[in-house]
């Protein structure tokens, strides 16, 4: 120990001085020893250098030895973000499933809705592969937002087809697209002009959330008017609420007819006045 010392007290020695702790003159209480990580490039490499470093040190027993780097907050992230995503866009596609059920006229367009929210998310994540989009913590929050916004065309397209009068689902699916087809694409056109300005910025949080909105509108609009009108169209709910909407389109006919008929009557007292 006191060879140690000596050298710490040298030109050279005195660079390490800080990282030895001395309880008294001759006890050497702690000792760290700095590691500098040069080769690893990705968060899965920075992952495993932490955990085989814990597993090293954990069967050393000559010494009680800890590792520890600022950076290992994140590190510890990305060993279990897999596992975190999932379990996190399973209870927001539970909730979804939940409040489209309670919503929506039926139990089985609630369903396609849900059905239609798990192929966006599993496009979302296959387009990520091809727009260099790593699973990290800023695209596992986009993923669990991108729920809401993708099950928002979904949504409406299915509530507006079961409060459709048409006698075959084809002509359903036409009402449909005529009624709310146009209202989708405005707000899907709106919304691409409020992210596009961050194309260009030089942030990568700003630069991934406009990747991830851009997947998620774009999908979200595909699979909503594309693909389940023409699910609608094979297997769509046919029993919801038919009935009661031509019974309320009678009564709205039976009102105008009324109403014309009064016009008329009052046109022709007014033609009677001398």
């Amino acid at each position: 120990m006191r060879i140690l010392r000596s050298w710490l007290q040298t030109p050279i020695g005195a660079n390490f001085a800080s990282q030895f702790a001395w309880q008294g003159e001759n006890e050497l209480r702690a000792f760290q020893i700095l590691l500098i990580p040069v080769y690893y490039q990705t968060s899965e490499e920075s992952s495993n250098f932490m955990l085989d470093l814990r597993r090293d040190l954990k069967s050393f027993k000559a010494a009680d030895a800890h590792a520890y780097n600022r950076l290992f907050v994140f590190y510890e992230s990305d060993t279990s973000i897999l596992s975190s995503t999932l379990t996190n866009m399973a209870w927001a596609g539970f909730a979804v499933m939940l409040v489209s059920v309670l919503l929506l006229p039926s139990l089985w367009s609630a369903t396609m809705v849900v059905l239609v929210l798990v192929l966006i998310d599993v496009a979302i994540i296959g387009f990520m592969h091809f727009w260099d989009l790593p699973l990290n913590m800023l695209t596992m929050v986009n993923l669990i937002i991108s729920i809401g916004f993708s099950i928002d065309y979904a949504t409406h397209i299915c509530h507006t087809f079961c409060h459709c009068v048409g006698r075959t689902r084809d002509l359903r699916v036409f009402e449909t697209l005529v009624l709310i087809g146009n209202p989708i694409f405005h707000g899907l056109l709106s919304t691409l002009l409020g992210v596009s300005v961050l194309a260009f910025t030089r942030s990568y949080v700003l630069r991934v959330f406009f990747k991830m909105m851009t997947l998620v509108l774009s999908l979200a609009f595909a699979h909503g008017v594309i693909l389940l009108p023409v699910l609608l169209s094979l297997i769509g709910p046919m029993n919801s609420r038919k009935e009661p909407v031509k019974e309320a389109l009678k009564n709205f006919v039976k009102g105008l007819k009324r109403d014309n008929r009064r016009e008329n009557s009052r046109e022709c007292a007014v033609e009677s006045l001398p």
